[in-house]
């Protein structure tokens, strides 16, 4: 069913397609990394959420625990669903 304007909605974005560092986005808090091979996963706390980011380790660099981050992703990477649903 359609979502209507105003609707409360749960986003879901897929780790792979969240940026850390966006110049703008939601604004986190890194709680840890989860070290795997070429990549790592990256645990954020935001929005009250605990949100995990695939972090491809392209000299990069460590993500430490306590460092404040942005969360970014295109427009056509989130997916909205009725809240609750």
């Amino acid at each position: 069913a359609a979502l209507g304007e105003g609707a409360e909605v749960e986003v879901f974005v897929r780790p792979e397609a969240i940026r850390l560092d966006a110049a703008e986005g939601l604004p986190g808090v890194v709680e840890g990394v989860l070290f795997n091979g070429a990549s790592s996963r990256v645990l954020v706390r935001a929005a009250g959420e605990l949100i995990e980011v695939d972090d491809p380790q392209q000299g990069t660099g460590r993500r430490d625990a306590g460092k404040a981050v942005r969360l970014g992703w295109e427009p056509g990477a989130a997916r909205a669903f009725a809240a609750g649903a």
